[in-house]
């Protein structure tokens, strides 16, 4: 007794059917392949909401103190220290104008500077790869009122891996929080306690 045949032309017509399988064999390979694809989806789904929702991506720098970061202010023109800063919640926030992940969070990160106006948090973007000129006309024509520096060697000091990324830093200069992609203004708020 031979196994099922498949039609000439059929897409399976190279697979082989051991005599009496009837396919069932390759139906139960296909069911048990599409269950172990759903549970990779749905673990890949849970960790990376769970990383997006706690700020906590896996950076070596959490609890770990702030690098120094230093440079010239592109808006201001002003020397900027980080330890300036101390005392202070802190988001600092890797940027590229030519980044579109940059370009969909900015307005989050406009809209979060307005709900911490009246509080103790500043906030710093480093230019990466790009003219200080050109982060300075896009701050001008998109909004954001804070430090905007060149990323000088902040990027390697800070391990980042592509833009955006954004770490939160406590006001004792400690690492909290980390966000690699675009953040959202209730990313943050989850993370900074302001009234």
């Amino acid at each position: 007794m031979t196994g099922p045949e498949t039609p000439p032309g059929s897409p399976h017509d190279d697979l082989a059917v051991a005599p009496g399988c009837g396919g069932s064999a390759r139906k139960a390979a296909l069911a048990v392949g599409a269950v172990l694809l759903g549970l990779v989806i749905v673990l890949g789904i849970a960790v990376s909401s769970r990383e997006d929702s706690a700020g906590d991506s896996g950076s070596a720098l959490l609890g770990q103190r702030v690098p120094e970061v230093t440079g010239q202010d592109v808006i201001t023109g002003a020397r900027f220290d980080i330890q300036q800063t101390r005392g202070q919640w802190l988001v600092v926030n890797f940027f590229g104008t030519w980044c579109p992940g940059c370009l969909v969070e900015h307005p989050e990160l406009v809209s979060f500077e307005r709900w911490a106006d009246s509080s103790d948090v500043q906030m710093l973007s480093l230019v990466v790869n790009e003219p200080g000129e050109r982060a300075a006309a896009f701050f001008a024509e998109e909004g954001g009122n804070w430090h905007v520096v060149p990323d000088g060697r902040a990027s390697i000091d800070f391990a980042v891996a592509q833009l955006p990324e954004t770490f939160v830093v406590r006001p004792d200069g400690t690492v909290v929080a980390h966000f690699r992609g675009s953040v959202t203004e209730a990313q943050l708020r989850s993370v900074i306690p302001v009234p």
